[in-house]
């Protein structure tokens, strides 16, 4: 569990988990995606957030959640809960 959303926490992390990052480890990552916007705005967003993570590029993830804070979309209080996880183990590409 990540208690933070400051990236140079994150990053200092994710130097310090780097040498576990090997065959006979395994991480599991997990997150909510947004949450409660209307069904039309969580399928816009949740894809763009999806998209990003896929890319495997951790610079992509933080400006797609710019991005979709940007959006000002009703009742959207996150687009990504559990952001900093992922963003950790991106490795900081």
């Amino acid at each position: 569990m990540i208690g933070t959303n400051q990236e140079s926490v994150c990053k200092k992390i994710a130097e310090i988990l780097m040498p576990y990052f090997n065959e006979d480890n395994l991480f599991i990552i997990s997150s909510d995606f947004s949450h409660y916007p209307n069904y039309k705005d969580a399928v816009k967003i949740d894809k763009l957030t999806a998209d990003a993570i896929t890319s495997n590029s951790s610079k992509s993830l933080i400006n797609v959640m710019k991005s979709n804070e940007g959006l000002h979309l009703p009742n959207v209080l996150t687009s990504l809960c559990g952001w900093t996880i992922g963003f950790d183990l991106a490795l900081y590409d």
